[in-house]
């Protein structure tokens, strides 16, 4: 529940500032991508004489209002903290590489232990991180994934999939790095990071499974 009221409040935060963006925008005012360089720009923007009184108004008001919603942001992410602390089953996750509180806390409290899944290939398959197979003739080729299943689980394996490709460059030495590395190097860092992403699912149910933390060898 906790994942998808976050979810919510990101896409409330990011269309509000989407929004003011494209209406300041009209009187002439064009802002530096990313959020945070956008709400400094609106911060300044409040004492400033360039614009009216009325506009000034309605930026004050966006503010409280991204505020309002950063705020529920953090006490959300705080929760889901001191859940991920307190649960074993989190604390194993955590172990994985590019794995944290926040994605441990989504793969436990969607799947608990795993045990709706036969093994750890079905579990990657129902995320949908599972290359497609195409067979022509006496030519079998993996292509894509399948994008079905849980979309939201998917999404945070490939955002963790980035931090763990970057865990493997500065650690080579180990078989997860070692196979990271050589991935990323067959396939370019895109599929190399969906394979990555199709890895962690894998190993996220094995731990599961076997009530284990992960060890980099």
């Amino acid at each position: 529940m906790l994942h998808t009221i976050r979810e919510s409040c990101v896409s409330s935060r990011t269309a509000l500032m989407n929004q003011m963006r494209g209406l300041l925008s009209d009187y002439g005012f064009i802002f530096p991508v990313g959020v945070k360089v956008f709400y400094l720009e609106l911060r300044a923007l409040v004492d400033s004489e360039n614009v009216s009184s009325i506009v000034r108004s309605e930026i004050r008001w966006s503010l409280v209002e991204y505020d309002l919603i950063t705020r529920r942001i953090e006490q959300i992410q705080k929760t889901l903290l001191d859940y991920s602390t307190k649960n074993a089953d989190c604390t194993r996750l955590e172990s994985i590489p590019g794995i944290g509180p926040h994605i441990s806390s989504a793969i436990v409290s969607t799947i608990g232990k795993g045990q709706t899944f036969n093994n750890a290939r079905d579990f990657a398959v129902w995320t949908g991180l599972t290359p497609i197979q195409k067979a022509s003739g006496f030519k079998s080729v993996m292509s894509g994934i399948t994008k079905r299943g849980d979309r939201y689980l998917r999404k945070l394996f490939v955002q963790a999939a980035r931090h763990t490709a970057q865990w493997g460059k500065r650690n080579p030495e180990t078989k997860l790095g070692q196979w990271i590395n050589q991935i990323i190097h067959r396939r370019g860092v895109q599929k190399g990071v969906v394979a990555i992403a199709h890895k962690l699912a894998r190993i996220s149910w094995i731990l599961l499974h076997k009530e284990e933390k992960f060890k980099a060898e």
